[in-house]
This record gives structure tokens, C-alpha cells and sequence, in this order.
């Protein structure tokens, strides 16, 4: 065979092997596949953009912007200046009240809904006998192009289970989501009196009718500018952020 052709050889296996690497690079392996087909939503917790939760006379709506996408003007309202312009991902509470939602509970109820998995998969379902001709509560799953609702029916008796169904069947899951899903519509609000991650604080003031205290930080640390200029006590100032940051609203 002439070098020529052996070359034109080497480099269309070279190419074939490319392409198939560059097609194949981002599908899941065999055992991913299967965890995939065991969850209930299909989606990653990061991708959720709202979670709306309705139980019978109890309605709460989660709301967030998509990866990358300019935050509303919900998010938009608790920052200032420059800050408005960066892409936020804060969970917003829409109904019952329109204010911060608690971060931390969002996650953990988008978490356990993407990470809940069919331990079996019931056929020909008696709606009435699994308690989803009137579901216990509905959470519908959104993400920038999907849509799910997740129906929430009886529990098993005597175990730790409870059927749910979605437009893809009926299945039998572990209760532990029911907690998050049961949570009063009110308590997703968030107690965080201050907002801010403790990072970004950059400047306290303490004010008396006797004295007035001001602390600016400056390089990753903090001095006091009044009632005079100096370095800050650095173990006082944490202690000091550690008791604002544990302040929650009633």
C-alpha cells in the first residue's frame, strides 16, 4: 500500500475517532443512565427556576432566575448600585408574601425533589385507592424549558413510603419530602435580618446618643475611622459580625 494512502488512512480513523469522542464526551455512561432513569424529575437542582408547593387552602411560590440570566426587579429591589447589575440567583418567596425566600430550604427541598427516586413503578392505578383523585398537595417543578408536577398521593402503611405520580406514572418513593412539602406557606420566608453574605460587608456604624463607632474595611481587614483612625481589634470585629449575622426576624 502506498504511504500516501496509508496516510489518508491514519488521519480518517484519527478524524472518526474525534468526532466520536466529541459526540460521546458529554452522554452518560451506563450506570448514570440508570440513576437517571430512577429519578422521579428529571433535572439538576441548579437548573429548578421556580417551585410552587399547593396543599388544600395552602399556596407558596419559590421563584429564582436561571443560570446566567439578569436578574428582575424582584431580585433587584434589595441591592444597591452597582450590585443591581450582577446576576443574582437569590430565591425569592412570591406568595403568600413578596420578600426573600429562606435560601438554605429552597435548596435543600430543590435537592431532595431532583435527587427523589422511583423504588417502584406502579401500573394500572386505582387513583381513589392511592389517595391521587384528590392529591395531598401538588409541587409543580419549573426550569427555564421544563415543567413538572409532581402529585403527592396516600401513604403506604406500616413504612416510610408514599405515592407520588407524574405525567411520566405512578411510583412508590420514600416519604422524608413530605416535611419540606408540608412546610407552612409562611415559613419559606427568610429570618435573615441581614441579607448580605458576611464577606461582603464593607462598612458598620454603631451609633449612641454618647458615641458614635465607624468601621470601614480596607484590604480584607477592618479599621475604625471614628471616633479615631486605627487597626480594628480583629477578634472584637468578628465577634461583633458573628452576633449580627445570628439575628433573625420573629
Amino acid at each position: 500500500m502506498r504511504p500516501k494512502t496509508l496516510l489518508a488512512l491514519f488521519l480518517l480513523v484519527a478524524a472518526l475517532g474525534a468526532f466520536i469522542w466529541f459526540v460521546e464526551r458529554d452522554l452518560p455512561g451506563t450506570d448514570e443512565r440508570a440513576q437517571l432513569e430512577k429519578r422521579v424529575v428529571a433535572v439538576e437542582p441548579e437548573e429548578i427556576t421556580e417551585l410552587i408547593i399547593e396543599r388544600p387552602g395552602a399556596r407558596a411560590h419559590l421563584s429564582r432566575p436561571a443560570a446566567g440570566e439578569r436578574p428582575d426587579e424582584r431580585q433587584d429591589e434589595d441591592a444597591d448600585g452597582d450590585d443591581a447589575a450582577e446576576v443574582k440567583r437569590d430565591w425569592r418567596l412570591l406568595e403568600p408574601y413578596g420578600t426573600r425566600a429562606d435560601a438554605a430550604a429552597a435548596d435543600r427541598l430543590a435537592n431532595s425533589l431532583s435527587t427523589l427516586e422511583k423504588e417502584r413503578t406502579l401500573e394500572n392505578v386505582d387513583l381513589q385507592a392511592v389517595g391521587l383523585d384528590e392529591p395531598r398537595a401538588t409541587v409543580t417543578v419549573k426550569t427555564a424549558d421544563s415543567e413538572t408536577t409532581l402529585r403527592v398521593g396516600a401513604e403506604i402503611p406500616a413504612s416510610s413510603r408514599m405515592v407520588v405520580a407524574t405525567g411520566g406514572g405512578t411510583f412508590v418513593v420514600a416519604d422524608s419530602l413530605w416535611s419540606a412539602i408540608s412546610t407552612e406557606p409562611g415559613e419559606w420566608r427568610s429570618r435573615e435580618l441581614f441579607p448580605l453574605h458576611r464577606g461582603a460587608v464593607e462598612r458598620v456604624e454603631l451609633s449612641s446618643p454618647s458615641e458614635s463607632v465607624r468601621l470601614v474595611r480596607r484590604d480584607e481587614r477592618f479599621w475604625m475611622e471614628a471616633p479615631l483612625e486605627v487597626l480594628a481589634d480583629a477578634a472584637r470585629v468578628d465577634e461583633l459580625l458573628d452576633a449580627m449575622f445570628r439575628v433573625e426576624v420573629e
